[in-house]
């Protein structure tokens, strides 16, 4: 009640209802047109899986696997340890981001949160002593902190301000219905293989699935080729790529350059003409 209270007195400018000619043709088509946007998008397709992935993973474990065990210990106490250690980790983890992520690569800053948080996670499923959980627990939160920023920024960041209320609806939706999933899949796990190893099953999916989204081909058909500083050169052809690069090394760009021959020899050989890193 109190949060609502909140968000209803504070003003946003533009935040009132759009005007007319703004406004969608219907609730199904503004729809369709926000699935193939976020769609389209490949981060953002990566960051609403991602979402989902982490979402669908965790709740289950939250709700029923920790529970069931803490219950099977008989101290249903320390699940609330476990929670509070995660919750302070996570607190920790969002307060550190703030002040000190800008130093790192947004994507590097992502990955490693995503890593850290996975591999946490693994060694609370080998199901420890309580100082280990609370310690995971604390970990896996901490590294969780910088991933819900990351990703907010990037919805902003690459979304139209008309489809912006569309696209943080998708993602939204898309991760509320991926926790009714994990607990419709953990219950009927646990119980045919047991606790351990339906822990051990999850936190391995989590891990498989978070290298498979994090981690695409960084070329292929549906991978843009990486922008290289072009140089047009007489001396294109049959120039060593040691040679172009005594002779533009003083070009204000980092990596790699591609040397192109204006007499049209654009033909790939080691050490010449193309991307030698000079």
């Amino acid at each position: 009640g109190m949060s609502a209270l909140l968000m209803v007195s504070v003003r946003v400018p533009g935040s009132g209802r759009p005007p007319v000619h703004a406004r969608a043709d219907g609730f199904w088509p503004a729809t369709r047109e926000g699935l193939v946007f976020l769609w389209g998008d490949p981060v953002l397709r990566s960051v609403s899986l991602l979402t989902a992935l982490l979402v669908g993973f965790w709740l289950p474990v939250e709700g029923v696997v920790l529970p069931v065990y803490f219950q099977e210990q008989q101290e249903p106490g320390h699940l609330g340890a476990v929670l509070m250690s995660l919750s302070a980790g996570g607190v920790l983890g969002s307060l550190a981001y703030a002040a000190v992520g800008t130093r790192a690569r947004r994507r590097t800053a992502f990955v490693g949160a995503l890593v850290g948080t996975s591999l946490a996670v693994v060694g609370m499923a080998f199901l420890p002593p309580l100082v280990g959980l609370l310690a995971f627990g604390f970990v896996a939160g901490a590294a969780y902190g910088p991933i819900n920023p990351i990703a907010n920024t990037v919805m902003q960041e690459r979304t139209p301000e008309r489809l912006r209320g569309r696209i943080l609806g998708l993602l939204t939706s898309v991760a509320y219905a991926a926790g009714p999933a994990g607990y419709l899949l953990a219950g009927p796990l646990i119980e045919a293989v047991g606790l351990r190893t339906a822990f051990l099953l999850l936190a391995g999916a989590l891990v498989a699935g978070l290298a498979v989204l994090v981690a695409p081909a960084q070329y292929g058909p549906d991978q843009p080729s990486p922008p290289l500083p072009l140089v047009i050169s007489p001396h294109g052809r049959g120039v060593r790529g040691r040679t172009n690069a005594r002779m533009w090394g003083d070009l204000p760009g980092r990596g790699g350059f591609a040397v192109i021959c204006p007499a049209g020899m654009g033909r790939r050989l080691p050490l010449y003409s193309w991307g030698w890193r000079g």
